[in-house]
């Protein structure tokens, strides 16, 4: 069985696509594939770079889900017929 390092497991656990946390991050998808695979780009100042950017990404998600949350919470029924836009939502 192949190791990867523990952040890219972490990411893929938490289904956190490469893309989102390289936002986070403020990096290219790319050099976060590098980071994640090249154990000589592994630094501790990438280590915290990840560490902010999870962070990130996590008070995001929290703000996502809060707001479904609250949604859910507020509305009376479930089955309520509403106008929908060009998607269906």
């Amino acid at each position: 069985m192949d190791k990867i390092c523990w952040i890219r497991a972490f990411r893929l656990r938490h289904r956190v696509t490469i893309a989102e946390l390289a936002f986070c991050a403020g990096i290219s998808s790319q050099l976060l594939s590098l980071i994640e695979l090249d154990s000589g780009r592994q630094s501790p100042q990438h280590e915290a770079m990840l560490r902010r950017a999870c962070a990130a990404l996590m008070s995001a998600r929290h703000a996502e889900l809060a707001q479904m949350e609250a949604e859910l919470s507020a509305c009376p029924n479930i089955f309520a017929m509403e106008q929908g836009d060009q998607d269906g939502v």
